[in-house]
């Protein structure tokens, strides 16, 4: 089956931006959680920056989560973030941990 790939994504708006960043971002996520081997897909606002998002991601193996990257509805999202984003985003992308490593 593979293992599961976590994902971190942060998003920092443009100042003013945010109203029109925050509708891209929730559509990414609503058509995120429709394909195949998405586990977990959450949108979240910083408590301390309202400008900041983040994207919290699950999927159940390395093959689903290459499809997502290569899927139409990412590509769009990213051409409509074009210049509402400070800098790039930021991706944090991790693979489950063998058990066997745990034992050494």
């Amino acid at each position: 089956m593979g293992k599961k790939v976590m994902v971190l994504a942060n998003f920092y708006a443009r100042q003013g931006e945010e109203k029109r960043l925050e509708p891209i971002l929730y559509q990414l996520m609503e058509e995120s959680r429709k394909e195949n081997g998405c586990l977990t897909f959450e949108f979240f606002q910083n408590m301390e920056n309202s400008g900041r998002y983040s994207f919290v991601e699950e999927w159940d193996n390395e093959e689903n989560f290459s499809a997502h990257l290569a899927a139409p509805h990412l590509a769009e999202a990213k051409k409509l973030m074009s210049g509402l984003l400070m800098q790039e985003q930021e991706v944090y992308t991790c693979i489950s941990a063998d058990q066997d490593a745990a034992a050494l």
